[in-house]
């Protein structure tokens, strides 16, 4: 969208603050809450790691 000549405020719009007004709408999507609860790089689960990609 840069590219195109979109300003850093217009994808910033269409790609976070409108999905997030949507969203918020349901009264579910708490950002706050998910930053908060980010899981530790080194969690697992039975053996395998969490995040995508880590090593456990």
């Amino acid at each position: 969208m840069l590219e195109a000549g979109f300003t850093e405020d217009d994808v910033d719009r269409v790609l976070w603050r409108n999905p997030v007004e949507f969203f918020g709408q349901s009264g579910r999507l708490m950002i706050d809450e998910a930053a908060e609860a980010a899981p530790d790089a080194g969690a697992t689960f039975e053996g395998n790691s969490i995040l995508r990609g880590a090593r456990a």
